[in-house]
C-alpha cells in the first residue's frame, strides 16, 4: 500500500469502511487508487490529472451580429412572424440558429424557419 502524506483523523465509522473497502480489493486483487479528503492516497494506481479542455472558439457570434434575437424569440405568440435580413451567404447558418433558439424556447416543432431574399424568417406554431 502506498501513502503519499501522512494519515488523518478520520471518524471510527468512515475508517471502519475504509479499511473493509480496501481488504475487499485486495481479496479480489483489483488495482485501486482511493483519495481521502485530506489527499492521501491509498493504493497502487495513480490518480490522473482532470484535463481541461480550451473551450472551442465560435465560427460567428450571432448574439453580438443580431443582439436580442433569442429575446424576440421567447416574447413570441403562437402565430407571430420574425424576419431578419442576413447576407446570403450566411443565411442558412442563421436559419439553424434561430431555429434552435426556438426549439430550446418552447419545444420540438414550435416553429417553423425558412430562407427566402436573403432574409431569414420564422414562425412560431406552438
Amino acid at each position: 500500500m502506498i501513502t503519499n502524506s501522512p494519515p488523518i483523523a478520520l471518524f471510527a465509522v468512515q475508517q471502519i469502511a475504509v479499511d473493509k473497502a480496501l481488504k475487499f480489493l485486495a481479496a479480489a486483487r483489483i488495482p485501486y487508487a482511493i483519495q481521502l479528503p485530506s489527499g492521501q492516497v491509498l493504493g497502487t494506481l495513480e490518480i490522473a490529472v482532470p484535463v481541461i479542455k480550451p473551450q472551442r472558439k465560435r465560427s460567428n457570434d450571432w448574439r453580438a451580429e443580431y443582439p436580442g434575437y433569442i429575446e424576440k424569440i421567447k416574447a413570441m405568440e403562437v402565430g407571430d412572424v420574425l424576419c431578419w435580413s442576413v447576407n446570403k451567404e450566411r443565411c442558412e447558418g442563421f436559419r439553424s440558429v434561430v431555429s434552435s433558439s426556438c426549439i430550446h424556447a418552447f419545444g420540438t416543432g414550435s416553429g417553423l424557419s425558412n430562407v427566402a431574399d436573403g432574409r431569414v424568417e420564422l414562425l412560431r406554431l406552438l
